[in-house]
């Protein structure tokens, strides 16, 4: 085959590769949503991972403040009965005036709620309803919690202790720009129309390279494009479910205990982060294909690749540690699959040599 019938080719599976792309990019832009929720999946546990740690902190935290007798507040007096009209105003005020003194208004609920760990705080007051009876209870600071008190008429009510804090709300992703959103939509759903016109891609891919091959070479393409499509999604598939968790779970941690810092993220880089991993995790997973390419050509020898092992996990740990984030989580969970699909295709081009070499044997013999 002449070079204007290379190019040729090349023109033409490059254009049918690109057009089932686009088929699949306007498939996943109607199913963007389903595809963000999938996305977004890793950020959401971590991110309720790191919830429930800093809920299990704020309770052990409140815990030990009850124990040593830390308490919302306790009543220093009482300021007598409020007349409807009274509770009104004072419901909707900021403050109540009372003997020359302008004290802060607070409900009961509030202020066993509020972190008062000043013992000079301000003096406040809680309004509380007793039967038909509202109080206004003159307060400050510390008593014990879960105490009684009487607020007149020999009427008795328990002031609760405080609780803890409800834990901060998962943080949503942010968008910086007015195009930064729709931007990272269409780079989401060009990833997801990669991933699923994969099997038309690839096989486009190995037509190409067939064309240069000779006759009896031809035949592996058949089975090497549907096994290089299912290697491309395996590998995303493994980065989004299992890997990117563990990493932004590392990188999480490392921001918050060591370097003191909230992880903030954008949805651009968040979307960014996500779709460059899961590409270089897919195009990684064609390893096996790529050997067994090699030593059925005769470039490689299955002798020579068993003894540069120590090379090769070499090279695979530098490739690693460059195509992912500089986490040591990132580069051993793309290391290791690496390592292991190098192995494997170690294998398979033994098993296709030694059938090639038996079936050889036969016809020799016959």
């Amino acid at each position: 085959m002449s070079l204007g019938d290379h190019l040729e080719e090349l023109r033409f599976r490059l254009i049918r590769a690109l057009l089932a792309i686009g088929i699949g990019l306007t498939v996943c832009l109607s199913f963007g949503g389903s595809i963000l929720g999938v996305i977004e999946r890793p950020y959401r546990q971590v991110m309720q991972a790191r919830q429930a740690e800093e809920k299990k902190a704020e309770e052990k935290k409140a815990a030990e403040q009850a124990e040593v007798q830390v308490a919302p507040f306790q009543v220093i007096g009482v300021l007598g009965d409020l007349s409807p009209s009274d509770v009104n105003r004072v419901g909707t005020a900021k403050s109540i005036q009372y003997q020359g003194m302008s004290l802060p208004v607070f409900t009961l609920e509030e202020i066993a709620k509020s972190d008062l760990s000043d013992p000079n705080a301000a003096l406040s007051v809680a309004i509380i309803q007793v039967g038909n009876q509202t109080f206004g209870l003159l307060s400050s600071l510390p008593a014990a919690a879960g105490g009684e008190t009487d607020v007149g008429s020999n009427t008795k009510i328990r002031i609760p202790a405080a609780s803890a804090r409800d834990a901060n709300p998962i943080r949503q992703l942010q968008t910086l720009g007015p195009t930064h959103g729709i931007m990272s939509y269409i780079k989401i759903s060009l990833l997801s129309g990669l991933i699923l016109s994969s099997p038309l891609v690839f096989y486009q891919i190995w037509m190409f390279v067939a064309a240069g091959l000779y006759k009896n070479e031809k035949k592996f393409v058949y089975w090497a494009a549907p096994f290089s499509a299912g290697l491309f999604v395996l590998g995303a598939l493994f980065f989004l479910l299992v890997v990117a968790p563990l990493t932004l779970g590392f990188l999480v941690s490392f921001n918050d205990r060591f370097l003191r810092v909230e992880s903030n993220f954008t949805f651009t880089d968040y979307v960014s982060f996500v779709t460059m991993l899961t590409f270089v995790f897919g195009v990684a997973f064609q390893t096996p294909i790529a050997i067994f390419f090699l030593t059925s050509t005769g470039l490689v020898s299955v002798s020579r690749l068993r003894s540069s092992r120590g090379y090769v996990l070499l090279g695979i740990v530098v490739v690693a540690a460059m195509a992912t984030p500089p986490d040591v989580i990132s580069q051993v969970t793309l290391a290791l699959p690496l390592y292991l699909l190098f192995e494997l295709g170690i294998l398979i081009s033994h098993l296709s040599q030694k059938k090639a070499a038996k079936a050889a044997a036969e016809r020799k013999s016959q």
